[in-house]
């Protein structure tokens, strides 16, 4: 219903039913906000937008987009034991990314301890579920920039040393039984994969609460990207289809999709046939002189 724009220092929500300019959301000194911090909008359950600061910020404020925006309820990092490196802005532990799974009324909050909170977020208020729960144990790799998602009840991201590093992992949780009830500790599971050999994103998305995709990119040249795709499947413990080529474009890391949630769809330079995905493919295999193809998967057939 709502389209927000997000600035520096504020929101711009957009009625698209009415095709109408409809808030301002501008709460930056209420967050606490300090210099070069920039704010950030998610939708969140109930019509609400969550908004937090992108850097420094430690809570997170749940919107109502009105003609008058109003404050339906805030939620805190809980209070950290008094010391020097507290009172010191740049070692406080804050606010890194805020997830929403609206249809299970579900926040996640991702800290800058890498410590992952689980909200159950009513129309005015915010209840905790549990404590605070690590993302990565000791001695783990630590998380990857951009890989961490949660919808349908299913946290996901993916573990690696940095985005250059071939060697992966995708961990999900799932945080609701066969009943769609909230569970006291989440089913886990892990899935290990293989990057491109150089720097990539990998971006797992939930579908259909059975799998998980996950989008690798990595550009080859000034023209070119190599893209990628493992599906997941939880109930068989396993990857259940892997695929990729070589793209002109891609929607696939985009916030919304214009096709269904089941349905990928991307303009490739040629057809390739990557076998266990094995990298980097000789340039001599290039097709010249081949039109684009658009290559269209429907991952429910």
């Amino acid at each position: 219903r709502h389209v927000v724009l997000e600035m520096a220092l504020r929101l711009l929500v957009w009625d698209a039913a009415q095709s109408s300019f409809l808030c301002e959301i501008a709460p930056i000194e209420q967050l606490g906000g300090l210099a070069g911090a920039s704010l950030q909008g998610r939708p969140a359950s109930c019509g609400q937008l969550a908004v937090w600061l992108e850097d420094g910020g430690r809570q997170v404020q749940l919107w109502e987009p009105e003609r008058e925006p109003r404050l339906a309820s805030t939620w805190c990092l809980p209070d950290e034991e008094p010391s020097a490196e507290t009172e010191d802005q740049n070692c406080r532990t804050t606010v890194a990314q805020v997830l929403s799974s609206p249809a299970h009324m579900l926040l996640g909050v991702v800290d800058s301890k890498g410590d992952f909170y689980l909200i159950l977020q009513g129309s005015s208020c915010c209840q905790d579920l549990g404590p605070p729960r690590p993302l990565i144990g000791p001695g783990g790799a630590g998380v990857l920039p951009h890989s961490v998602g949660l919808g349908a009840g299913l946290l996901s991201f993916v573990e690696g040393l940095d985005l250059g590093t071939q060697e992966r992992c995708l961990h999900v949780w799932d945080f609701l039984d066969e009943g769609v009830r909230l569970c006291e500790e989440p089913q886990r599971y892990s899935f290990p994969f293989d990057g491109h050999g150089s720097a990539t994103v990998s971006v797992p998305r939930p579908l259909l609460r059975r799998f998980v995709l996950v989008k690798s990119c990595s550009v080859r040249s000034a023209r070119e990207t190599l893209v990628s795709l493992h599906l997941f499947d939880l109930k068989a413990g396993c990857c259940a289809h892997k695929q990729g080529t070589i793209a002109l474009d891609s929607s696939l890391f985009r916030r919304a999709h214009p096709m269904a949630e089941h349905i990928l769809a991307f303009w490739t330079s040629r057809r390739a046939r990557m076998p266990g995905l094995d990298l980097p493919l000789p340039e001599a295999a290039m097709e010249q002189g081949r039109p684009p193809r658009l290559m269209i998967l429907n991952l429910a057939a």
